[in-house]
């Protein structure tokens, strides 16, 4: 991001570290139950952990990505699912940059856990007032956990070239299916959700892309929401070699 400050903030960092013992010692019950005790996520929630990409004006820290990126390498060392998770709702934090204050109230704020399914599912329906969604949305992490979730569907009407919409509304909302069976990254949570003809207003529908709301360099970049996954990457390659 240009002009920003490449060092990481060490309290920050510090914070992240300062768990590490605690999700070493949780790792097997994060693998066993596939998803982060609620302890953990309380605790990740209360340190500020979940709302570093989220704007000041909702509560949020709107950190530097070389943070986010520290925090990501941090988590990522001591367990990959954990700092998916923890990143998963960065990245949706982000995404909360394109709501209006207004619009984003009584939803987005700093208790909030989000999670972004980023693949374009389902459909959207123009009603008074909104829009109504159904349809199922997969690779949803952080789906036990998360308060928060985003649907992104093809744009109603619109063409192969149509940028998608991006709806915010609470799990309240949702309908999540037990479908994350797999070997690896068990942990996340990553399940399906159902949305079942729900009416979302129109103020909470967005274009991902479209430019922001919220002042600042970091949100003027579409895809500065993923830099995180870089830095899980560098964990878990550390925790490799440690390994070998």
């Amino acid at each position: 991001m240009p002009g920003a400050d490449s060092t990481p903030d060490p309290a920050v960092v510090e914070t992240a570290r300062s768990f590490v013992p605690r999700v070493l010692e949780a790792a097997d019950q994060i693998e066993a139950e596939r998803r982060l005790p609620a302890g953990l996520v309380n605790a990740f929630r209360d340190a500020g952990l979940f709302r570093l990409f989220l704007p000041r004006e909702f509560g949020g820290s709107a950190a530097s990505p070389f943070t986010v990126i520290a925090v990501a390498e941090v988590l990522g060392h001591a367990d990959a699912s954990t700092a998916w998770c923890v990143n998963v709702a960065n990245q949706a934090a982000w995404l909360a940059s394109r709501l209006s204050v207004e619009a984003a109230d009584g939803l987005v704020g700093p208790d909030s856990i989000l999670l972004s399914s980023g693949v374009p599912a389902g459909k959207a329906e123009p009603v008074e007032g909104g829009y109504r969604f159904s349809g199922t949305w997969g690779f949803a992490s952080g789906a036990p956990h998360a308060n928060v979730f985003t649907a992104v569907t093809p744009a109603p009407g619109g063409g192969p070239a149509t940028p998608p919409i991006m709806a915010f509304l609470p799990a309240s909302d949702c309908r999540v299916l037990d479908t994350w069976q797999m070997t690896g990254m068990r942990g996340t949570g990553s399940h399906d959700f159902v949305l079942d003809d729900v009416f979302v207003p129109a103020a909470r529908v967005v274009v991902p892309g479209a430019p922001q709301v919220h002042p600042g360099a970091l949100y003027k970049v579409p895809y500065m929401r993923f830099v995180g996954r870089g830095g899980i990457a560098l964990g878990v390659a550390l925790k490799a070699i440690e390994a070998v």
